[in-house]
């Protein structure tokens, strides 16, 4: 049986099943089987042209940037720009390598989600890993049009998730504050980050992003604790990070780069290193 007529079996099987979990089934990489799918478009993105077209396909739109890193999901919602090094919303920017576009594979695709057709730009590296999704929240499915002249074969993607390299986090030189995550600091730490101004950080592979405002509400839904904002949305996994899966099993507070999902309170931070040692 092909990969895509197993993806397709599963799908019928688990319709509510994410793609990512779907492709983690197949023991397969997420681009790897994106580039099977019908109605995906590959793009050669090294010009300048094709940069400027894409950023006037954000321009005037609602749209959501949203990276994944296995630990944490990071979704920026609203009006963005774009230029070569990175992509800027109202509260938050994502930082992306001075080669960004020309090292990665470009995709385009609909995707359905709740009953909606939603316009996306998928940028996957040549491992399949996927380091950044762009969706248009306006749903306007033939602005893609615009990309064609852009068409290119796609390149073979074929390594399974378990062989590509994961980063590893860096140590901090501010002050010992890593620490291993459970449910009860996790629930500690969400509780202490609503109402105060934070800033979140998020890495994933060769890029980043980082939103910076007011924590209006946080919200526990199974093994998953969110921050949720009218324009931005932080979604971290509890199990995961407790499991020691992807080589994240810590948070650190710090000003600089972790991996996985990185948190800079902008008072009383070495209260909060303190309470992360402290199980009540």
């Amino acid at each position: 049986m092909t990969l895509l007529k197993r993806y397709e079996e599963i799908k019928n099987l688990h319709p509510r099943m994410r793609r990512i979990q779907i492709c983690e089934e197949l023991a397969c990489s997420e681009g790897e089987l994106v580039l099977l799918l019908e109605d995906s478009q590959c793009y050669d993105a090294k010009s300048l042209a094709f940069q400027t077209t894409l950023n006037t396909w954000f321009s005037g739109k609602k749209s959501m940037c949203l990276i994944n890193n296995g630990l944490a999901v990071f979704e920026s919602i609203g009006q963005h720009t774009l230029n070569k090094t990175e992509i800027q919303g109202e509260n938050s920017k994502i930082y992306l390598g001075g080669t960004f576009w020309e090292d990665n594979i470009i995709v385009s695709r609909v995707e359905e989600s709740r009953g909606r057709k939603l316009p996306s730009i998928q940028i996957y590296n040549h491992n399949g890993l996927c380091l950044l999704k762009i969706y248009d929240l306006d749903q306007e499915v033939t602005a893609l049009d615009q990309f064609t002249s852009f068409h290119a074969n796609s390149e073979a993607i074929t390594t399974p998730p378990e062989t590509v390299k994961v980063k590893s986090a860096d140590q901090s030189d501010n002050f010992d504050s890593k620490v291993d995550i459970d449910e009860e600091i996790a629930d500690k730490l969400f509780t202490y980050f609503s109402g105060k101004k934070v800033q979140v950080r998020v890495d994933g592979e060769t890029i980043y992003g980082t939103w910076i405002g007011d924590v209006k509400q946080t919200k526990k839904m199974q093994n998953w604790q969110n921050i949720l904002q009218p324009d931005f949305n932080l979604h971290f996994d509890i199990q995961k990070a407790s499991s020691g899966d992807h080589q994240a099993s810590t948070l650190s507070f710090t000003h600089r780069k972790s991996y996985g999902v990185g948190f800079t309170i902008h008072k009383n931070e070495n209260w909060i290193a303190e309470v992360l040692h402290v199980k009540a």
